[in-house]
């Protein structure tokens, strides 16, 4: 077959809430590969069926309720500044009724060049006909820790070809025998190591994942009005991420073959981050 379809259902998404739906997709379909996935904190690639381009853009476009979405990123290099998540992590996964993978062009055809990568249609969640009113409540939290940590030498200090330079990022000083020297304040100290610095440094990450809901329907209405918040922290100190998305699907059948809907969605996406890169050397 020249095209395929793939979906996932929203019971899915919510059983393992991520902060970026785009991580959700991971290892769940065939033909999709994520990468960078880096919960809300970075952007994630998302490939279909490999590379249609080599100087273009190879991501998916995205219709949610049948309006495409800029999946875009920010253009900052990964060695400086931070890395700009797309605004497709603005949306609450909480919301999403069904996800489907559009591949190949045959399937792409009905949204135009913009869909040479493949289409990722996402259906939100509606009132079902005839349900009485109700409320809905979630929450989540997850907990991330580093699952391993790569070995440092402690024997040699700063510096390069074995002498000691306060200016020097590499770690190929003088071996550490307790000797006084001069660090970059222009102090005297002890040279000795710090062999858990960087373990000291690193945190545990927290995501938490609450949301509310007002839905029902009636034989001429139906509605649903949500509120959900995320919030997220890193590994690194001082790297949060929160956000408040408010969204409301109201339709109403005014005839036989006259019906009138309308939907509407409220975000606010605010996040701190470190930068990707140090110019080449070691973030940490």
């Amino acid at each position: 077959m020249g095209y395929g379809v793939s979906e996932v259902k929203g019971e899915e998404l919510s059983k393992a809430p991520t902060t970026d739906v785009t991580n959700a997709l991971a290892g769940r379909l065939a033909g999709v590969q994520v990468s960078g996935a880096g919960g809300g904190f970075a952007g994630s690639n998302i490939t279909i069926r490999g590379f249609s381009t080599f100087t273009g853009s190879n991501q998916p476009l995205y219709v949610v309720d049948g309006i495409p979405l800029d999946n875009s990123g920010g253009s900052n290099s990964v060695n400086t500044g931070v890395v700009n998540s797309s605004r497709i992590s603005d949306i609450n996964p909480q919301d999403i009724e069904s996800i489907s993978v559009l591949k190949g062009a045959a399937a792409t055809v009905l949204y135009g060049s913009r869909a040479a990568s493949g289409v990722i249609l996402i259906t939100t969640k509606k009132a079902k006909k005839g349900s009485r009113n109700q409320i809905s409540f979630g929450t989540n939290t997850a907990v991330g820790v580093i699952s391993r940590m790569p070995e440092f030498q402690n024997e040699y200090s700063q510096g390069s070809n074995g002498v000691y330079n306060n200016s020097v990022t590499g770690s190929w000083g003088e071996r550490i025998v307790g000797q006084t020297v001069t660090n970059w304040f222009g102090e005297q100290e002890q040279l000795k190591a710090y062999p858990n610095n960087i373990k000291d440094l690193l945190r545990h990450s927290i995501n938490t994942v609450n949301d509310i809901s007002f839905s029902g329907s009636s034989d001429k209405f139906d509605y649903r009005v949500s509120y959900g918040y995320t919030m997220e922290t890193g590994l690194l100190p001082n790297n949060k991420l929160s956000r408040n998305n408010i969204s409301a699907n109201v339709s109403t059948q005014l005839t036989d073959k006259f019906k009138i809907g309308t939907s509407f969605s409220y975000v606010n996406n605010n996040s701190k981050r470190t930068q990707g890169g140090n110019q080449g050397a070691n973030p940490l």
